[in-house]
């Protein structure tokens, strides 16, 4: 009886130590990450950028012609036509996310455009 509480204790011990060092590893890449952040020389990026992403070149879904969005990859006439029509019929997209409330657009194409387009 004594023995099973033994092991029961130092299983206790060990998940809590494991946690410990879990959670002091996690503080760690965090200050890693934010030293990334601050030398943009040694910030790796994850995802695979084009030359559309930077904010000058993020294409504005509330002022964009339907050639401006057909231009983006996975949106073709149809599409760009809707999303134009349904900004018309209701007013501004007030977030990028809510393309996809507009027919025709699937997951899989907002994925693929979400990081190039903006609403302002």
């Amino acid at each position: 009886m004594q023995a099973c509480i033994l092991i029961k204790a130092l299983i206790l011990l060990a998940s809590i130590a494991l946690f410990c060092l879990s959670c002091d590893s996690s503080n760690h890449l965090s200050a890693t990450s934010s030293d990334q952040l601050s030398n943009p020389n040694t910030f790796e990026r994850k995802n695979f950028s084009t030359s559309l992403d930077t904010p000058e070149t993020l294409v504005d879904i509330n002022s964009a012609s339907i050639d401006e969005l057909e231009r983006l990859p996975t949106i073709g006439r149809a599409l760009a036509e809707r999303i134009v029509e349904h900004r018309e019929k209701y007013g501004k997209f007030r977030r990028v996310e809510h393309l996809i409330i507009v027919r025709g657009m699937s997951d899989t194409k907002f994925r693929n455009i979400r990081h190039l387009v903006i609403a302002k």
